[in-house]
């Protein structure tokens, strides 16, 4: 485009100034040959770095359209674990990680979770990994917490010897009173966290969607199917 640019006005000029210039043009060959050789060299970088710029779009493009459908199911797949962390009960909880596939009870959970979402990308897949570990962690925590206070409360008193003895059984509830409560804490500490992932995941999902048709729209675009 510039080369035939720099050769219309050429022209002009030969046409203004006559075959006078025209005579004494092989003065002028040198600066002529190297402005159209750099003319030349400026339009095929120019052409390289559109290329590259159409190829990154249309990788980005390929990769949003590859992940979207992983992180829907990633989401559905919190959204229905937060549904049994929002009663509080961490029974109801590990029964639903059971239901949705988290089936490890140790706090390795990675497995499980890389088989229900196989598609989604990774950075995502780790955040769940991580929070639904936790999650995990502190309802069991809750529920042997919470477990040992009723048995230490549930204790007959009337069995004990003597003062000391008593003193001793009181001092063992109040310290299972106290785990509990730390377990309790605990277990709404991440429930609060884990909330927040669906939302979370949901915010992502719209942001690449809008990411998804501007791509879609350029590349119809430059395809000249934007009519």
């Amino acid at each position: 485009m510039s080369a035939l640019m720099l050769a219309a006005i050429l022209c002009v000029w030969l046409g203004v100034f006559g075959p006078a210039f025209a005579f004494d043009l092989h003065r002028w060959q040198t600066l002529v040959g190297a402005l159209i050789t750099g003319a030349g060299v400026l339009v095929a970088a120019w052409n390289v770095t559109r290329q590259m710029r159409l190829t990154a779009r249309s990788q980005e493009y390929a990769r949003i359209e590859r992940d979207l459908p992983g992180m829907q199911s990633a989401f559905y797949l919190v959204d229905q674990v937060a549904r049994s962390v929002r009663t509080g009960d961490p029974v109801k909880v590990l029964a639903e990680l059971e239901a949705v596939g988290i089936k490890n009870a140790g706090l390795d959970v990675t497995k499980d979770v890389e088989a229900a979402l196989p598609n989604t990308p990774d950075q995502m897949r780790r955040n769940i990994i991580e929070q639904i570990a936790w999650l995990r962690l502190r309802a069991n925590r809750k529920i042997l917490g919470a477990n040992r206070a009723k048995e230490k409360i549930g204790q007959d008193r009337r069995d004990t010897a003597g003062a000391n003895e008593l003193e001793k059984s009181e001092g063992q509830i109040e310290a299972a009173r106290n785990q509990a409560m730390i377990a309790d804490h605990e277990f709404k500490e991440v429930s609060d966290k884990f909330l927040k992932l669906p939302s979370e995941i949901e915010e992502e999902i719209r942001r690449q969607r809008k990411k998804f048709e501007a791509l879609r729209a350029d590349q119809e675009k430059n395809l000249g199917l934007d009519l």
